[in-house]
């Protein structure tokens, strides 16, 4: 499978095809979007984590 993609990669075969702009836009909206998610997720699930071994000093 990773022995395709780097074939792909380094010989790609020419298309012949139009990328209408604003598909661009789309699929870097999507990118930015997907990222914008997991960095949000990672930081709730790193605080919860970070919440259960480090002590709240207000509940003695």
């Amino acid at each position: 499978m990773i022995r395709l993609i780097v074939i792909l990669i380094f010989y790609p075969i020419d298309a012949h095809a139009y990328i209408n702009p604003s598909t661009v836009s789309l699929v870097i909206a999507a990118i930015a979007g997907s990222i914008a998610v997991i960095g949000y997720y990672a930081r709730v699930i790193y605080d919860k984590i970070k919440s259960f071994f480090i002590k709240d000093k207000n509940n003695k």
